[in-house]
């Protein structure tokens, strides 16, 4: 039976592999072969969740080096977090209104994600306007609930 071994990554932890930022969910053991596995998250692109062994991670992130969370906060825009922590659409439009000359194509994805919507358009203008027209539609239906 294998043990667990002590440089076992930190769950929740913050890790570089390979140049792309992934945080650790969970540590798993294979029952075939008495292995553990880490299964991770990668924090870019499609955010894809990957199972790789311990020696694998380890090797991979340059050994159990933590990205401290908050300097990966400080990587994220605050008006992406804003945008992710309002409470309502009228508070997301004028956020979104106020990022209308910063925005990114990462940005926008990251707030049509928050909405649960597929972004149109080619252009960031185009995208951006998919979004507003998806706030301002949610927004209609926010004042219309019963309570």
């Amino acid at each position: 039976m294998t043990e667990i071994k002590k440089d076992i990554p930190i769950q929740g932890g913050f890790y570089n592999i390979n140049g792309v930022k992934c945080q650790v969910r969970e540590i798993a053991k294979y029952l075939k072969s008495d292995e553990y596995l880490v299964i991770y998250q990668l924090l870019e692109g499609n955010f894809e969740v990957v199972a790789d062994n311990i020696d694998s991670f380890n090797s991979k992130c340059g050994g159990s080096e933590v990205i401290a969370e908050r300097e990966f906060i400080k990587q994220i825009p605050r008006a992406v977090i804003r945008f992710l922590d309002a409470k309502d659409c009228e508070t997301r439009l004028n956020v979104l209104h106020e990022c209308r000359d910063i925005y990114t194509e990462d940005m926008l994805e990251n707030f049509s994600i928050s909405l649960d919507m597929q972004l149109t358009g080619n252009t960031l203008d185009e995208k951006y306007e998919s979004i507003k027209k998806q706030l301002i539609l949610l927004k209609g239906f926010e004042g219309s609930r019963l309570r």
